[in-house]
C-alpha cells in the first residue's frame, strides 16, 4: 500500500515538474545569454525574448516559435549583420514576432533585413528595416503572415511577396527611398495592402502575375509609378490617395477584370490601361474620398465634365479616363442662405434660399435657440419656408433661428439669423452683421397698426352690449 503511494507521488512530481518546465519562459539578453542568437539557441518553443538597448552584430536564424521584441523600440535596439552576405534575421519557423529592431547591413544581392520561408502566421511589426539588398521577403508559400507598422527603406526592395505568398497582410507600414519597388506582390494571391505610405521609389505598389488581391487605403506619392498592374487580374483597388506620380495607376499585359474605384488621382498622368477593366462600382450611398454623398467612380484631377444634378458624380464627359462613368468630382454640401424671418405676434414665417428639395433629396434642418432654454428640433424639411409657432415667445431675450441642410450623408455648415424680444407685442430684429444672413422683423409695427382697430373693435362691443 505504502509502495503504491510512493509511486504515485513520484508520478505527480515528475507531472510537475514537466508543467513548469513547459510553461513560456521570459528570456533578456543580454542579462541570460550575450547575443540574440544564443538566447534563441537556449529558448524553448512559445518563450519570449526581450533585447533590451544596444547594438547587436550578428545574423539571427529562428527555427522555432518564439518572440523576439525589443524593450525600448527600434530607435533604441539596432541588430546589424555580422555578415552582409546573410540575411540579418531568417525565419524558417511559423508563429513567430519580431518587433521594435532597427535592421539593416544584409547588403549584398538577394540578402535580407528579414527572410519568411514557407512558415505561416509570423508578426513583424514596428521594426526599422533598412540598408539591406531587400528588406522583408515572405516567399515559399508563405501564408497569413502580418507585417505591420514598419518603416522600411533604402533598400532595393522594400517588402516583397514572392512565389504563392497568399493571405498575407501588409498594413500601416513605410515604404520609401527604396530604388526599384516599395511594395512588389509577385505571384501571390488574395493578399490584403491597405493603409500603406509609399513614396520616393521607382514604383510604389507593384504587382507581377497576380490575383485577387485587395489593395486599398493607401497613399502613394512622388514615385514614378504610383500603382502599376502587370498581367494581374481580379485585384480589388479602391480607396487609395495617388498624387505627385509620374504615373498614378497603370495596368500593362493583360491586366484584366479589376475594379478601380474611389481613389484619388493627382498626377501628371492619372491612368493608363490596355486592358479590360472596371472603372466605377454602381452609384451608392456613402461618403467617398473626396467628401461626396455617394460612392461610384474616382477623382481625376483632369477631368473637365460638370455635374448637373449636385449628387458629387459628374454627368458630362463620361467614360472619363479609360472607362469611368462616374467620376467623382469635388463636392460642397449645400448650405442655406437668405433667411427671412417675418414674425407676426407668435408665429414665425421663414424663407430660405435655395430650394433643395431636388436630387440627391436634401433635407432642411431647423431649430430655435433659446438664452438658458433647451433648443426644439425639427426634422426633414424638404421645402424652402416653415410657418409655425415660435417655441418660449413669452420670456423677452435673445432668440437664433438655426438652420442646416442635409444631403442625407454629411452637414453644411450652420446658418443662424438672431433676434430680440422685448416685450410679448413688441419684436426688435436687429441689422446682420457681415456674415450674417438678412432678417426681417415687425411685429411691432403691425401692433401699432392694429391698435386702432382693436380700440374700435372695443367700442363696438360695449356699445352693441349697452344696448343689450
Amino acid at each position: 500500500m505504502m509502495k503504491k503511494l510512493y509511486v504515485t507521488l513520484l508520478l505527480f512530481i515528475v507531472f510537475f515538474v514537466c508543467c513548469i518546465n513547459a510553461s513560456a519562459a521570459d528570456i533578456y539578453v543580454p542579462d541570460d545569454y550575450s547575443t540574440i542568437q544564443f538566447a534563441v539557441d537556449n529558448a524553448s518553443a512559445g518563450d519570449t525574448i526581450t533585447v533590451r538597448d544596444g547594438t547587436y552584430t550578428e545574423n539571427v536564424d529562428v527555427a522555432k516559435r518564439l518572440t523576439i521584441q525589443s524593450e525600448n523600440g527600434s530607435a533604441s535596439a539596432i541588430v546589424s549583420a555580422l555578415s552582409a552576405d546573410d540575411h540579418v534575421f531568417t525565419l524558417t519557423a511559423g508563429s513567430v514576432n519580431v518587433s521594435g529592431f532597427t535592421i539593416g547591413g544584409a547588403s549584398e544581392a538577394w540578402k535580407i533585413g528579414i527572410y519568411i520561408s514557407g512558415v505561416d502566421h509570423c508578426n513583424i511589426s514596428d521594426n526599422n528595416i533598412s540598408n539591406n539588398s531587400r528588406g522583408v521577403l515572405i516567399t515559399d508559400t508563405s501564408t497569413n503572415n502580418t507585417l505591420s507598422n514598419n518603416i522600411v527603406l533604402d533598400n532595393t526592395i522594400g517588402i516583397y511577396l514572392y512565389s504563392s505568398c497568399d493571405n498575407n497582410t501588409l498594413s500601416n507600414n513605410t515604404a520609401y527611398l527604396n530604388t526599384d519597388y516599395g511594395i512588389y506582390i509577385h505571384t501571390s494571391s488574395n493578399n490584403i495592402i491597405s493603409d500603406n505610405t509609399v513614396f520616393d521609389n521607382s514604383n510604389g505598389i507593384y504587382l507581377y502575375s497576380s490575383s485577387n488581391n485587395i489593395i486599398s487605403d493607401n497613399t502613394v506619392f512622388d514615385n514614378f509609378y504610383g500603382i502599376y498592374l502587370r498581367t494581374s487580374s481580379n485585384n480589388s483597388i479602391s480607396g487609395n490617395t495617388a498624387y505627385s506620380n509620374n504615373n498614378g495607376l497603370r495596368l500593362l499585359f493583360s491586366s484584366n477584370s479589376n475594379l478601380l474605384f474611389n481613389n484619388y488621382l493627382n498626377n501628371t498622368n492619372n491612368a493608363y490601361s490596355d486592358g479590360s477593366n472596371i472603372w466605377n462600382t454602381t452609384k451608392t450611398l456613402g461618403i467617398n474620398i473626396v467628401g461626396g454623398p455617394y460612392l461610384g467612380g474616382n477623382y481625376w484631377s483632369d477631368y473637365n465634365g460638370t455635374d448637373t444634378d449636385g449628387d458629387g458624380l459628374g454627368d458630362t464627359y463620361t467614360p472619363w479616363g479609360p472607362g469611368d462613368y462616374l467620376p467623382l468630382v469635388l463636392y460642397t454640401p449645400p448650405s442655406p442662405s437668405n433667411i427671412i424671418i417675418v414674425t407676426q405676434m407668435s408665429t414665425a414665417y421663414i424663407s430660405w434660399s435655395p430650394n433643395l428639395s431636388f436630387t440627391p433629396p436634401y433635407s432642411m434642418y431647423y431649430y430655435w435657440n433659446v438664452t438658458n432654454t433647451t433648443d426644439e428640433v425639427d426634422n426633414g424639411v424638404t421645402t424652402n419656408t416653415y410657418t409655425g409657432p415660435i417655441p418660449n415667445l413669452l420670456p423677452p431675450g435673445t432668440y437664433t433661428f438655426h438652420l442646416n441642410a442635409s444631403d442625407n450623408t454629411t452637414f453644411s455648415g450652420n446658418v443662424t439669423t438672431p433676434f430680440i424680444i422685448t416685450n410679448t407685442v413688441d419684436m426688435m430684429i436687429p441689422q446682420p452683421t457681415q456674415g450674417q444672413s438678412q432678417s426681417y422683423g415687425f411685429i411691432g409695427v403691425v401692433g401699432l397698426l392694429a391698435i386702432p382697430f382693436i380700440l374700435k373693435s372695443f367700442r363696438d362691443n360695449k356699445k352693441y352690449g349697452d344696448e343689450e
